[in-house]
């Protein structure tokens, strides 16, 4: 059975979504934040939409906003390290204490806990984004089975939303799509689901590339679907991606997309549009300036709670 770690920072409510962001740049996803002040807007804006609130609920005392995310126990210790250091050169004043918290789960702890949080979500006019071990439900929209496994892309947070969204508009029938970072494969595999004819999903990751491939056979997907391991910058590896893709997608974080704004035009068809996502407000004209040198230009962008999709061609 597979080791992670369970990493939790105490931090701010106004600098949850940027905290998550810089720890994005070292690579993580697939965050939890847990925050009184959401519970108590929802409540203030919903009473009068449920009979019932549970008072235990409502009386319990406030506790310090965090941030939970998991490291793979192999080679995650190497990461804890530059979490800590960087968390030592951040503003406590904005950012909170930043006091972190590590301890070991096992593969089976962390899918209960999914469990207890993630139930089925409405996307765009659509889609339905269902954890596959949910049955109790009833729908007309599209629905999508997902397990996150350890990986980012639950169809949950903003930028995966706002990507899914341009995905209902700009994927048409007979489409060729490339994912850069996958994930879980949401966008690829919701892309065929869509009516495109073959998809490629690619991450760094090995487990991405399993639970893709997954995701792909849960939803029906099981041909002209295919799934990669590598480094999109390395020249090797990126000349057996191909071109003339339609849609491309990088549902990342700010550092990766300029780090890859070089490429992207190499893999679109003349057409193709390119949908990129994962971009906090304070870092939104860079990613843009550093796709317009390198030949894109801006058709739409949408933002949500601070994270912005940048629609390009």
């Amino acid at each position: 059975m597979s080791e992670y770690i369970k990493v939790t920072i105490k931090t701010t409510t106004q600098s949850a979504d940027a905290l998550c962001a810089l720890l994005g740049d070292l690579g993580i996803g697939g965050f939890v934040i847990e925050d009184r002040t959401d519970f108590e807007d929802f409540v203030e804006n919903c009473r009068d939409k449920y009979d019932y609130i549970d008072e235990e609920l409502l009386n319990k005392p406030a506790e310090t906003p965090q941030i939970s995310f998991y490291l793979e126990a192999e080679n995650g210790m190497e990461t804890l390290v530059s979490v800590k250091t960087l968390l030592e050169g951040l503003d406590k004043e904005f950012f909170g204490s930043l006091e972190l918290a590590h301890e070991s789960v096992n593969e089976e702890d962390w899918a209960e806990t999914w469990k207890r949080f993630f139930k089925p979500t409405e996307v765009g006019d659509k889609l339905l984004i269902v954890p596959e071990w949910e049955d109790d439900f009833k729908t007309d929209r599209m629905v999508f089975k997902v397990n996150p496994g350890m990986v980012f892309g639950t169809g949950t947070h903003e930028s995966t939303q706002l990507c899914l969204e341009a995905a209902e508009k700009y994927v048409k029938k007979g489409d060729k799509v490339l994912d850069l970072g996958s994930g879980s494969g949401i966008l690829s595999v919701i892309s065929m689901m869509l009516g495109a004819e073959r998809a490629c999903a690619v991450d760094i990751e090995r487990a991405s590339y399993e639970i893709a491939l997954e995701n792909a056979l849960m939803n029906g997907i099981h041909r002209n679907y295919d799934a990669k391991v590598g480094d999109v910058t390395d020249d090797e590896f990126r000349s057996t991606l191909g071109s003339g893709y339609d849609i491309v997608f990088a549902n990342i974080v700010s550092g990766v997309i300029i780090a890859l704004a070089p490429y992207i035009k190499g893999f679109l068809a003349d057409d193709g549009v390119f949908i990129t996502s994962g971009i906090i407000d304070e870092r939104k004209d860079e990613v843009l300036s550093a796709l317009e040198a390198n030949g894109l230009k801006l058709i739409k962008a949408t933002n949500r709670r601070g994270w912005n999709a940048l629609i390009m061609k």
